[in-house]
């Protein structure tokens, strides 16, 4: 048996669509065409396609594309060093990684699951890949 809250949000629901409130929705009567996230856990895929839909990101979404983004971008910019100053790519690498993981450790916090969250990375892992030819 549900809360006190979830028995009124579903009467609320439940006297919206008697009165027909749900009828002349975008997509009313046609299927809902599901992209499938391979990061959302079990129950969460629809909130999340829902959201992306209409062009919303709650702000730890944001904040996990940034981070994905600044790993590629260090990562990108140590095989450069690695190229061009192998003697300064090592020390900026592992510099910038530890900057990373600070802001994995905060978002990290603002998740409302731990199935959200983010592993910290390895730098001495990662610089092992990134020198591999």
């Amino acid at each position: 048996m549900g809360s006190g809250l979830e028995r009124a949000a579903e009467e609320k629901i439940r006297q919206a669509m008697e009165a027909g409130d749900f009828d002349h929705l975008a997509g009313y009567g046609k299927p809902i065409d599901w992209k499938d996230n391979p990061f959302a856990p079990a129950g969460w895929q629809m909130a999340f396609d829902l959201l992306q839909k209409n062009g919303l990101l709650l702000p730890w979404m944001d904040t996990r594309r940034e981070i994905e983004a600044e790993i590629i971008r260090v990562n990108e910019q140590c095989t450069r060093n690695l190229r061009y100053h192998p003697e300064l790519a090592k020390d900026e690498f592992f510099k910038q990684v530890e900057a990373i993981n600070r802001k994995i450790f905060d978002y990290n916090l603002s998740v409302p699951a731990a199935s959200f969250q983010r592993k910290l990375l390895k730098a001495q892992a990662e610089f092992d890949l990134l020198k591999q030819p």
